[in-house]
Formats: structure tokens, sequence, C-alpha cells
């Protein structure tokens, strides 16, 4: 008898979508392929990456566990998906990346991996939340800094820094009207002072006319071209440790200015645990909510300086503070 030669599947736009998002993301899981990719479905995403695994298209590995990190198999980009990118438009924005270029970045350290997956989940949690919303779709959903990453200018001494945000986001809303948003990703492991820097950055890249010239528009007409800042955090002591740190940024050759109205109300924080049950729903909490939750209490920002955990300043923010939705 002679035996039959499995030809290559022939390659679809979801397969070159997908090929894009391994790329860009660098690894991920077959759960998190199956919400962004293959609507949902485990069962048909499973089958459909077993035949782009067996054709070298894209690759599937468990990296070695470690106290602390366990990774179920991953995902990323093979040899053959990323030369069919070749024939796309997908990497028209990238001419000079070589095979050897985008092996380097999907050699990862346990914590970046670690990181790297949890924002991922993150991603497809608000991918599946507009999906469900018929007014809603996102444009864009990108979590490589390269390709989003700005100058600015630094709160202390004014020298300037690249800002490398975790995500940028870019969701449409059906009355042609766009919301932009960067999204810093937070397990606990950046110091207060860095996101303050981070924060006023993010100010300065919006006053200054930064983003407003990035969407193709004068300087001047920054106003236009607004966006917001949204912090997920492991908890709310976390979260609102980290307000009231935001609520003190000033320049530090003026200790009598005031946060920048503007920065109480471009910053969004939210918990991840909320984030990830409904991203879009009244998780929110703004700076400039925070200020008037503690305003007049033992734990008013422009008082109260955190140091170490306070249960009753959260249990006032809780019982005080209004929490919004993002749209």
């Amino acid at each position: 008898m002679t035996r039959s030669v499995e030809r290559d599947p022939v390659l679809q736009a979801r397969d070159a979508r997908l090929f894009y998002g391994l790329l860009e993301s660098r690894v991920m899981t077959r759960a998190q392929a199956a919400g962004l990719y293959f609507g949902g479905s485990y069962e048909v995403a499973k089958k459909r990456l077993g035949k782009l695994a067996c054709a070298g298209y894209v690759r599937e590995h468990r990296p070695p566990t470690n106290p602390g990190h366990f990774f179920p198999s991953l995902l990323s980009l093979g040899r053959k998906g990323f030369d069919a990118l070749r024939s796309t438009v997908h990497l028209a924005a990238f001419p000079k990346m070589s095979w050897e270029h985008f092996i380097d970045r999907v050699s990862l350290a346990q914590t970046t991996l670690a990181h790297e997956v949890k924002l991922i989940d993150h991603k497809v949690a608000l991918v599946a939340a507009v999906r469900a919303e018929p007014r809603l779709r996102i444009e864009e959903f990108l979590t490589w800094p390269a390709l989003f990453q700005f100058e600015t200018d630094e709160l202390e001494g004014g020298r300037r820094f690249i800002l490398k945000p975790d995500a940028f986001v870019m969701v449409s809303d059906g009355k042609e009207a766009e919301h932009s948003f960067f999204l810093e990703y937070d397990r606990a492991k950046e110091a207060g002072r860095q996101l303050m820097k981070k924060a006023w950055g993010y100010h300065r890249f919006y006053a200054t006319g930064g983003f407003a010239r990035r969407s193709g528009a004068p300087k001047e007409a920054f106003k236009e071209h607004p966006f917001r800042v949204l912090y997920i955090f492991p908890s709310e002591e976390r979260r609102n440790a980290i307000a009231e740190r935001l609520l003190q940024i000033h320049r530090p050759d003026d200790v009598h200015t005031r946060t920048p109205s503007v920065l109480k109300n471009q910053h969004w924080l939210a918990t991840s645990a909320a984030y990830l049950a409904n991203p879009l729903g009244p998780i929110w909490l703004t700076l400039a909510e925070y200020w008037r939750a503690t305003e007049g209490t033992a734990y008013d920002p422009r008082q109260h300086f955190t140091s170490g955990r306070i249960s009753a300043r959260d249990r006032v923010v809780a019982t005080r503070a209004q929490l919004l939705s993002l749209f």
C-alpha cells in the first residue's frame, strides 16, 4: 500500500493574523490564541494549531519550570509562519527583521515570560468584552513596545527618556470616535517612583503635542487627541498606594505646584481581578475620584504619605469612591 503524504494546510486570512499576533506578542497559550483568533473556541483552535504546528508554521513548547513560575505549553511563531508573513502587509514596517532577530525576541527570562503571558490574558479579556458589544471594535491592541514607545520629559531635571508602555489599545465606538489607551500592567515589582516618572512622561507626551503629532495632527491640536493611561494592579491596596503617589507629583523646582488637572482624569486604575472579570464594567478608579474620596480624611494625598499597608485607607476608598466604566 502507498503511504499518503500529509500536505501543508492551505493558509487562511485568520492564519496570517495569528502569525502576526505571535510575532508581535512573542508567545501565547492555546487558550489565549483561541480567545483572540478562534472566537473563543478551544477545540477549533486546538485542531487548527495542531495542523500548523505539524507543518512548521507555529512552534509549541513547555518552558522549564522554576520555583514560583509554572507555564502551560506555549506557542510561538515557526520559521514557515515567519516566512509566510513576508508575503503579507504585516511585515511591511519591519523590512530588515530577520528570523535570527525574531528568535532573540522570544528568548525570554522566566520573570519576563510570566509578565508577557499575563499581559496577553488581559488582552484576551478586553477582546472578548469588546466582541460582545456590537457598537465597539478594537482597531489595535499592540504589546510590542517598539511599535508605540515614545520620547518624553523626565519629572526631574527635564531630561528626555524613552517611555515603553506595556501595550497600546485603540477602540472605535461606532460614532466615528476612536479612544486611545496606553496600558501599564503592574505586578507590584516596579517602584512607585518609577511609576511617577512614567505618569509625568505620559502627561508631557500629551501636553507637548507628541501624541497629536503621532496621530498626524499639529502639536497645537493636542487637546483634540487625548488618551488615557490604564494601570492594572494585583490588589486594591497597591492600586490605592500608587494613586496616592501619582497625586503627589509635582516639579521638584516648584513644590507648591499641584498635580496637573489633566493627570487626574488621564490616569485610570483597576485591579487585575476586576479587569479580567469585566474590563468594560465600572471597575476604574481615576486619580480625580481618589482625590475626591480621600479629601478631608487622614488619607488626603496632599497630607498623607504611604508607609506600609493601610487597610483603613483602603476601606475609605472602597466606601467613598465611585468607580467608572471606560465607555
